[in-house]
């Protein structure tokens, strides 16, 4: 099974003592963004920010899944089922997230 990245980020996959690196793939998938200035507090601007279409996923591919954001994975979570995001994370002394133990579908 092919897995292909469509983050920025390295994913790291804890299992045990051994880690699989999946290094992003260079294609990204987002969702297109609309901010809406709708106020300000304290003199910060405050944004509604409306979520559209998503791009940069690829068609589905047998046997491929594709490691997106939460937020791709969202919306797309209906249509599609090869859309995994990161789970079960592991952190470091401090909480910083250095991997994750699985994968999961939203």
């Amino acid at each position: 099974m092919n897995i292909i990245n469509l983050t920025v980020h390295d994913i790291i996959i804890v299992k045990n003592e051994k880690t699989e690196i999946i290094p992003p793939s260079g294609a990204v998938a987002r969702c297109e963004t609309q901010e809406v200035l709708i106020g300000r507090v304290n003199e910060v601007d405050i944004y509604k920010i409306n979520y559209g279409k998503v791009t940069g996923l690829p068609p589905a591919n047998k046997n491929t899944v594709y490691i997106t954001s939460a937020l791709v994975a969202q919306a797309v979570k209906e249509m599609r089922n090869d859309v995994l995001i990161p789970n079960d994370f592991v952190r470091d002394e401090k909480g910083v997230i250095i991997g994750c133990k699985s994968l999961a579908q939203v």
